[in-house]
């Protein structure tokens, strides 16, 4: 039943996430942890719903970033990178 549901939902953001989920998982880590630094956020649940909307606004640019620049570390083709 959940299957069938989540085959007829047209989000195009949870389509984002998922073509992308490896330099999300990737990099995720790196930016919790330097923002947490930089915010000086302290334990709370407010504090890591506002870390997580920080991050979440930070990847995505940083996923176009990757796409257009290195997509070699994507696994995809190089065909518009290529000097000939």
């Amino acid at each position: 039943m959940i299957i069938g549901i989540s085959k007829n939902i047209d989000n195009r953001f949870f389509q984002f996430i998922g073509k992308n989920i490896i330099p999300i998982m990737g990099t995720h880590y790196i930016l919790i942890e330097k923002l947490y630094k930089i915010l000086r956020l302290g334990s709370g649940d407010k504090s890591f719903i506002i870390l997580f909307l920080v991050v979440l606004l930070v990847e995505i640019p940083w996923i176009y970033l990757y796409e257009k620049y290195i997509p070699f570390l994507l696994e995809k083709k190089l065909d518009n990178l290529l000097i000939s």
